[in-house]
């Protein structure tokens, strides 16, 4: 699905090479997540997935391409291109879930230790949670997580790479590769790996972030979506795997579904526009824009303050291991009221 992308000097009105503002943003915004967005999604989720997903995803990395003298927007490929690829990207990303994604982490938990699945399970970010903090928490994975993680991962860290190196697939590779690393969590490693090369083909596609942001979406409500229809059904029994032939099953129906779209796409590219990510545009940012950077941030840390008070009144809670993109699933088998899985990938049931 990639389409030519020609290596090209950055334009003369920008401060720094775009790999080294991917390099940059890489490195500050790990930091950052690590100091503080791990640690707030551990003590209260809901602040912290906001927390990290507005002003560490998507405000750092704002700030930074601003500064570099490239608009904010239209940089890493936000400017609108209309509903079709947003669908087409959603239902991609849907029948990736059942064919691929699901069957790959339920591949991985059996693989890995018991006491592995347990450490590095982020179900727990759901426990205990008041109702106002759950649909918080899944609005979060299912809006924020797509469109500010899909700006930082896709526009600003694979095109950096790729215009420093001139080679899609090595870009691609890398950006797939820190993507998952990022979420802190060598069981899910494989099943998020697969998630960043779709995201990543689909932004090589389009040289946009709707059809990627799309398919990131469609993920992450489709194991919502699961986790609250599991909601109040009996937990399996302890150490209980999905059985098999109803994985193959889905998988199976998912990945035919899933060809069949791409075979639609290959002969109808109207679908999905292919679009040449050639020599980098002079854009720069508009007037005013690092103002506009402090108000949001400082909208972001009245909100993050709100939450803390919120998670204090509500009591104390135990801490729970921190994931960014916590999102539930229910494959094929429904979770306990009180747990979900994180980030569209199914746990082994305990």
């Amino acid at each position: 699905m990639p389409g030519p992308m020609s290596p090209a000097p950055a334009p003369s009105h920008a401060a720094s090479p775009a790999w080294l503002l991917a390099v940059r943003a890489m490195l500050l915004t790990f930091a950052v997540f690590v100091v503080l967005g791990s640690v707030l999604q551990a003590l209260h989720p809901p602040t912290g997935i906001w927390t990290s997903e507005l002003l560490v995803f998507f405000g750092l990395s704002a700030l930074l391409v601003t500064r570099s003298g490239r608009h904010p927007f239209r940089y890493p490929g936000l400017g609108w291109t209309g509903l079709g690829p947003l669908v087409v990207g959603f239902l991609l990303g849907t029948l990736n879930f059942f064919a691929l994604v699901a069957p790959l982490q339920l591949m991985m938990q059996a693989i890995f230790p018991e006491s592995w699945v347990q450490a590095f399970d982020g179900s727990r970010i759901f426990e205990g949670l008041a109702p106002w903090e759950l649909w918080a928490v899944i609005g979060g994975v299912t809006l924020a997580a797509p469109f500010c993680e899909e700006d930082f991962f896709r526009g600003v860290l694979q095109q950096g790479l790729a215009r420093r190196s001139g080679a899609q697939a090595r870009a691609l590779v890398i950006t797939s590769v820190i993507f998952s690393l990022f979420h802190l969590d060598p069981v899910g490693f494989v099943g998020r790996l697969e998630l960043g090369l779709l995201f990543g083909l689909l932004y090589l596609r389009t040289g946009s972030l709707w059809a990627p942001i799309g398919a990131h979406m469609a993920n992450n409500a489709v194991s919502a979506a699961l986790f609250l229809a599991g909601q109040g059904v009996e937990a399996p029994e302890a150490n209980a795997l999905p059985d098999p032939a109803a994985i193959a099953g889905i998988a199976g129906i998912g990945g035919i579904f899933f060809l069949a779209l791409l075979w639609g796409i290959h002969i109808s590219p109207a679908l999905l526009p292919p679009r040449a990510m050639g020599p980098e545009v002079p854009l720069r940012p508009p007037p005013g824009a690092v103002k506009a950077w402090g108000l949001w941030t400082g909208a972001g840390l009245l909100a993050l303050a709100l939450g803390f008070f919120a998670s204090k009144a509500g009591g104390a809670r135990a801490p729970r291991p921190p994931t960014t993109d916590p999102l539930p699933a229910v494959i094929p088998v429904a979770p306990s009221p009180e747990a979900a899985p994180p980030d569209g990938l199914p746990q082994r049931k305990r």
